[in-house]
């Protein structure tokens, strides 16, 4: 683990093991880049003072600001696993990857899953033939279901209007009904 240095007014000075950017200042970058900044160090055995025998085994790190923290995995549990800051802010503005500890052992993705996209709003996965087929089916049952019902109830109510009003217009044209109306009937007065 790598740590910072303290100031003589107690700041907190970050670690220059790494070299976040080759152009920029280590606080100027996003430090998507990093390197040790000793190359030599690329070979893990000559990092000064790293145990390789017998390091301490732990789940969750503590990592100090401007430090950091090297770690090694053993890789025999294939699937993707989440390593992230436990502080939500950070983890989401980017402190967080996921491990892909064995892409050979990792099976495809059923068809028809959800799946997140990238920032070219890629499609989701195809559906296969007969997932679409279904749900076309479902679809056009339930509309034409609904179309029919709505269908049904609107004849019924055109036929009984229709009914109503060929009783009136009977009513009304019976001998001895007149089809002028006295005012008396329409307000209910006399």
């Amino acid at each position: 683990m790598g740590f910072p240095s303290v100031n003589e007014t107690g700041f907190l000075i970050p670690n220059n093991d790494i070299q976040c950017s080759p152009t920029l200042a280590n606080n100027k970058s996003q430090c998507n880049n990093a390197t040790w900044r000793n190359a030599t160090w690329n070979d893990y055995r000559s990092i000064p003072n790293i145990n390789v025998e017998d390091p301490v085994r732990k789940d969750t790190i503590v990592v100090p600001y401007g430090g950091y923290s090297i770690i090694r995995i053993w890789a025999t549990n294939p699937g993707v696993w989440f390593m992230h800051c436990h502080i939500d802010r950070h983890m989401v503005e980017g402190m967080a990857l996921m491990l892909n500890e064995s892409f050979e052992n990792i099976g495809d993705l059923p068809i028809g899953l959800q799946t997140c996209h990238n920032f070219k709003n890629q499609p989701s996965a195809p559906k296969s033939f007969f997932q679409a087929s279904e749900e076309n089916i479902s679809e056009m049952s339930s509309a034409t279901i609904g179309l029919i019902v709505t269908s049904v109830i609107l004849f019924l109510a055109l036929v009984i209007l229709s009914l109503i009003l060929l009783r009136t217009c009977r009513k009304l044209g019976e001998p001895g009904q007149s089809m002028n109306l006295p005012m008396s009937s329409i307000s209910g007065r006399e």
